[in-house]
């Protein structure tokens, strides 16, 4: 009895053991699947260029130089003419994690994870910033009806530091939406005013899209140092809105989302979707059609004087039913991302050449395959100062960070492998109660000895 108790025992801890690997290993793959969690050392710096200040064997990847490095913007290139990722709804980042009441409400309003320190870490070298002004003259955060727990002083101190961890490369934040607070008057003198306060303080240029016209990118950087170093420039028409400097290229009646209002089409999240046609559409049309500064029509501005920038929203729109067929879906906005590896789809886009002419690239979820797209962006031929036979399709294509597993995932798995964990037990319990273990191997040696029988007899020649 004893030595049947025994072996079932090890039975039982050979299981919880497997189980116990199976869940370790899908938290390693969660973990290291995600960009903000990776581990290394840091790579030595170059003196020219950008290079990642924790270049991880991961990050490494999604350069197609060594050592995380990217060739400096060419100086001499309008600054209306080169290329930035722009985090879409940065202080976005600032929202808490989605759990709770609160949570449930920013399922389908959290663009983006981390910081602004972490997303220009990721990639991000313009940022979309929407300000509220309350009517004690602070300036906090918003995103529609949603204000964000964040000041945009806060805010714009994380730029500081990550521009003075970075020397070498510019960073603009693009204001648009300015809202108030309930009871308050719009008005170009209070707006100005209010953004000019938070920017002097901080010793940060604030400037009108006009300020920007004609500029190259060195010109630009000129105008833009701090005296803690990099270069930080804040914009925007300086009305009562802080409307943007860029054509944004939103038609509301042509949007793409992720889930259709059809109910007919797959939503993005499906492998064999035909909704990335409609996106990949609506993307290249924003770059390719022809100039125009109608707000009706996608396509790249006819004036810089008026837009020194073209806005290229490639990502998931929201809109009321999106966002209720997601929350049913269990999902979010993130993970819509993710799932749909909308950004690595962006990063074959751009390395393949298919856009004209690309202005500030806005996404979503920059923490996933930022720096990738910054990096095809940037080795883009004419963007740096790398040679035609160095630039473009002549380098390898960065590699990617391919769909990883959700949180939910990964505790729905877990929660599979406890209820097989909890049947193999009852199994065990079952078997040690009511089945005679010592008389099957009785009679498993019974058969063993009379194979072994057969067996010699065959050799011997015995058997007929």
């Amino acid at each position: 009895m004893k030595q049947r108790s025994s072996f079932n025992m090890k039975i039982y801890e050979c299981a919880v053991h497997w189980i116990a690997r199976m869940c370790a290993i899908l938290l390693v793959v969660t973990v290291t699947s995600t960009p903000s969690l990776q581990w290394g050392t840091t790579s030595p710096g170059v003196c020219y260029g950008f290079t990642h200040n924790s270049c991880t064997r991961a990050r490494a990847s999604q350069f197609s130089f060594p050592n995380c490095y990217l060739p400096p913007v060419d100086p001499d290139l309008l600054l209306s003419q080169a290329s930035f990722l722009m985090s879409h709804d940065a202080a976005t980042g600032y929202l808490p994690n989605n759990h709770g009441v609160s949570g449930a409400t920013n399922l389908y309003a959290k663009n983006q994870i981390g910081s602004v320190y972490q997303q220009l870490d990721d990639g991000a070298r313009a940022l979309d910033v929407r300000p509220k002004l309350l009517q004690n003259g602070t300036l906090v955060c918003h995103h529609g009806a949603i204000t964000i727990p964040v000041s945009l002083e806060a805010l714009v101190e994380d730029a500081i530091r990550w521009a003075a961890d970075n020397p070498d490369e510019l960073v603009l934040i693009l204001h648009m939406n300015l809202a108030y607070e309930s009871g308050m008057t719009a008005s170009a003198y209070t707006a100005v005013n209010a953004l000019s306060q938070v920017y002097d303080a901080l010793g940060v240029v604030y400037v009108t899209c006009q300020d920007l016209y004609g500029l190259t990118v060195g010109e630009t950087m000129e105008l833009a140092p701090l005296a803690s170093g990099g270069y930080l420039l804040a914009l925007d028409r300086q009305d009562a809105y802080a409307s943007s400097c860029a054509k944004l290229n939103y038609i509301s009646d042509k949007i793409v989302t992720c889930y259709p209002s059809n109910n007919v089409t797959i939503p993005c999240t499906k492998t064999n979707t035909p909704i990335f046609h409609e996106l990949k559409s609506y993307v290249l049309a924003s770059a390719n059609n022809e100039a125009t500064d109608s707000s009706y029509e996608l396509g790249p501005p006819s004036s810089l004087y008026y837009y020194p920038f073209n806005a290229i929203q490639a990502l998931w729109q929201v809109d009321t039913h999106a966002a209720a067929a997601g929350v049913a879906h269990v999902s979010s906005l993130i993970d819509d991302n993710t799932k749909s590896q909308l950004n690595a789809r962006v990063v074959d886009w751009v390395y393949d050449g298919e856009f004209s002419a690309i202005s500030l690239l806005m996404v979503d979820h920059v923490q996933l395959n930022g720096n990738a797209l910054l990096s095809v962006l940037r080795n883009t031929c004419g963007q740096s100062e790398l040679g035609k036979n160095s630039c473009g399709t002549a380098l390898a294509k960065p590699k990617l960070y391919q769909k990883h597993m959700s949180t939910l995932s990964f505790f729905i798995s877990c929660a599979i492998y406890a209820m097989f964990v909890a049947w193999l037990a009852c199994m065990i319990r079952h078997y040690r109660k009511y089945y005679n273990h010592e008389k099957e191997l009785a009679r498993m040696q019974q058969d063993i000895k009379a194979v072994d029988g057969q067996f010699q007899r065959v050799m011997a020649g015995e058997f007929t």
